[in-house]
């Protein structure tokens, strides 16, 4: 199944979804740093985000009074799948 049918988005914005994995992939990172690496606005990407922690593509940690996002397992293998 595609990215786009299982987060329930339009199949132009799953390119969103995957640069923001792409973004996250080496580190965690915070929203602000992902919106800016992506060029997206804060709220979109949040937005974003928060579906793809719905369906168990990242999670979110609290470090501090900071809130970083990283890959989970299956986020990680859209990752490794889109580079293939």
């Amino acid at each position: 199944m595609s990215l786009s049918k299982e987060i329930r988005c339009h199949r132009d914005t799953e390119t969103n979804y995957v640069n923001i994995l792409e973004a996250i992939s080496c580190k965690k990172k915070t929203i602000i740093d992902i919106s800016k690496d992506i060029g997206l606005s804060d709220d979109n990407t949040q937005r974003m985000i928060k579906k793809l922690q719905k369906n168990g593509y990242v999670k979110k940690a609290f470090a501090g009074k900071y809130r970083y996002v990283s890959l989970t397992e299956i986020g990680k293998n859209v990752i490794t799948n889109s580079i293939q």
